[in-house]
């Protein structure tokens, strides 16, 4: 399900841990336990009432180094990462899921509609160059900045 509207908002955390194997090896538990960590560092104030719909890690750092891409595989003593959470009032989403339930369909995952209209438009290649997707119509102009 698709959610869009002036109930979306963005609030960016950057986060650290240090890496869990000796030999310094960045894994995926590693990684797993750094978006947890980005999740719980975000201030109360910007998530009371709200709810996470997406998260997009925007920028790894190895060692106060800019990591470009997955870190996996790389080695460090401590991984920063700094994701933005993109979140919408809990009490809408709540409400559409009912809708959408009540209208006979299940919802599987809620979205934000202008990260959506990203992925579908949008290629590989220009996700990957920072292309910028303007969505203009109805009441609101929502952009959609992907990176994969």
């Amino acid at each position: 399900m698709g959610v869009g509207g002036i109930g979306l908002s963005g609030i960016a955390v950057t986060s650290s841990i240090m890496t869990s194997r000796a030999d310094a090896e960045i894994t995926s538990i590693d990684l797993a336990k750094l978006h947890e960590q980005c999740e719980k560092d975000i201030p109360r104030s910007g998530i009371v009432n709200r709810r996470i719909i997406y998260s997009i890690p925007l920028q790894y750092s190895i060692d106060g180094v800019v990591s470009l891409g997955n870190p996996e595989g790389l080695s460090g003593n401590k991984i920063e990462l700094s994701t933005l959470f993109i979140t919408c009032l809990d009490h809408h989403v709540a409400d559409l899921i009912q809708a959408v339930n009540e209208a006979g369909v299940q919802v599987e995952d809620v979205m934000a509609a202008p990260v959506v209209a990203g992925f579908v438009t949008l290629s590989k290649a220009q996700k990957i160059a920072g292309c910028v997707l303007a969505n203009i119509g109805a009441e609101t102009v929502s952009n959609s900045s992907l990176r994969e």
